[in-house]
């Protein structure tokens, strides 16, 4: 293995150090929405959830482990946590095949760019198809209770302003709007149960 390492150009290093990392993050988040799948949702609670909640006042707090960078127009995020991870092993995979190639380092680094910027558009065109389909008033969010979330943008403590969370329920994954009571800021990345709601927006607790 060091042999094979130390026989690697540095443009080799390069994107190799940038598919590796993000290729086990991305794993993870994967097995994170897998385990979240479980259940089934018992309440049977029959109103019409629609989810016409249009928040202008997202939470800003640019914390350096919390707050996603996002750019958004017309609901469409182009800058996501999701969408950075996908960036990052696209570009380092595609970049380490193609050096492998008689093609130039620039037209390598070009491509494995495309690439990465082609994977977050994917991305960021999923979540906005997602967050089509809450909009279309199918979804019921009184299913998502008793549900394990993913914190995928950070929640204000006391209720003091909104976060989002991922989570899995109606048999597909739902970007939505939470608020916690806890004293303390959510921040992304953490395992929240959901406890309640109020319209289309989760009440969580950690």
């Amino acid at each position: 293995m060091a042999e094979w390492w130390n026989a690697l150009s540095a443009l080799q290093h390069m994107f190799l150090y940038a598919a590796i990392p993000f290729t086990l993050i991305l794993v993870i988040q994967a097995i994170l929405t897998i385990v979240g799948i479980g259940g089934n949702g018992a309440d049977m609670d029959t109103d019409a959830d629609v989810d016409a909640d249009v928040d202008p006042n997202m939470d800003t707090d640019m914390d350096a482990d919390a707050q996603e960078v996002s750019a958004t127009v017309a609901g469409f995020r182009f800058f996501t946590i999701r969408g950075l991870v996908a960036f990052f092993c696209i570009f380092g995979w595609t970049g380490y095949a193609l050096s492998q190639t008689t093609l130039g380092t620039a037209l390598v680094i070009v491509i494995s760019l495309a690439a990465g910027l082609l994977a977050m558009l994917l991305i960021g065109l999923m979540f906005y198809a997602m967050k089509h389909m809450q909009e279309s008033g199918n979804l019921k969010y009184s299913y998502a209770i008793g549900k394990d979330a993913e914190v995928y943008i950070p929640i204000p403590p006391g209720r003091t302003g909104k976060g989002k969370v991922m989570v899995a329920f109606q048999e597909q994954l739902v970007e939505a709007d939470a608020v916690t009571d806890h004293e303390e800021k959510i921040p992304t990345g953490t395992t929240v149960r959901v406890v309640g709601k109020t319209g289309s927006t989760l009440i969580v607790k950690r």
